[in-house]
């Protein structure tokens, strides 16, 4: 039974600006029997900084939590949600990331 998986992201966060970012899920935490509940790490593209003349990527770190319909090793649909934390040149806060996707 797979219990980790490691993943890439490439985030539009904006019509003209892209981020990525790296991450990491685990899922035997809770229950080694079960691998469709997962916490995961994060680190990359969390926001914008914007101004009259430029876009510029906030990168900073998140922690989350995620399911998996059919477990992490086999292909299906999947929920997370994510907080994250960032630093720009003017600016530093947090937010939540919701994300819905499918698995191949």
């Amino acid at each position: 039974m797979n219990l980790a998986t490691k993943f890439l992201s490439v985030i539009p966060i904006l019509l003209f600006t892209h981020g990525a970012g790296l991450g990491w899920i685990k899922t035997d935490l809770f229950d080694t029997s079960s691998n469709k509940h997962g916490l995961g790490v994060y680190i990359g593209a969390v926001g914008t900084e914007n101004s009259f003349h430029s876009s510029e990527i906030i990168n900073g770190v998140g922690l989350g939590y995620y399911y998996f319909f059919n477990g992490i090793a086999d292909p299906g649909f999947n929920l997370g949600f994510t907080l994250v934390a960032g630093k720009g040149d003017n600016s530093s806060g947090g937010g939540a990331l919701f994300q819905m996707g499918y698995q191949f």
